[in-house]
């Protein structure tokens, strides 16, 4: 696949995250697998970059305030 579409998928990708809150991974494992991966591997790179987002975003919560641990 070219350099230029997996740009414009990770752009899409993240348009509807942000929008969604969920759903650009279903994207991203699938262009992933169109770029040649395995279904376990596509997974695994979504995944590796998720789990540091989505530990980076409750960090910002709950210093921000927004989040109550109480």
């Amino acid at each position: 696949m070219k350099k230029g579409k997996l740009i414009i998928y990770g752009f899409i990708t993240g348009i509807i995250n942000s929008y969604l809150g969920a759903c650009g991974g279903i994207i991203v494992v699938s262009v992933l697998k169109k770029t040649g991966m395995s279904q376990k591997e596509a997974q695994a790179n979504a995944l590796a970059v998720i789990l540091p987002l989505s530990v980076l975003s409750s960090a910002m919560y709950l210093y921000c305030g927004y989040t109550d641990i109480k």
